[in-house]
């Protein structure tokens, strides 16, 4: 009985072992609650759809701005793709920037 309960108990203190708080986790972002905020410049006179991180966020039209905040800080993907006044290929523009806590990074198109 005694060497039954010696496993449990070795076998419940390697379990506990192996759980880990995502603060200790080197995998999991150290920045995932530092929050900075993006905004979009559109310089044209037409409409551009636009983007972060491959997820449309709407649409700006010419000489407007946006801003978005509890952007999570770090390094992120922005496109702008032209939707109005179109003439052959629509002017896309995309960039990898980087958003810092506490801060307002901007994206000025095309």
């Amino acid at each position: 009985m005694s060497k039954s309960i010696f496993a449990a108990a070795l076998f419940a203190l390697i379990a506990l072992g192996a759980c880990k708080k995502n603060d200790d986790n080197p995998d999991f972002p150290a920045n995932y609650l530092e929050k900075g905020a993006l905004t979009f410049k559109n310089n044209s006179a037409d409409l551009y759809d636009i983007y972060l991180d491959n997820a449309r966020y709407g649409n700006l039209y010419g000489g407007d701005s946006s801003t978005y905040p509890n952007i999570t800080a770090g390094v992120h993907q922005v496109k702008a793709i032209q939707v109005e006044h179109i003439s052959g290929t629509p002017i896309l523009r995309q960039m990898n920037i980087l958003i810092v806590k506490d801060s307002t990074t901007r994206f000025e198109f095309p």
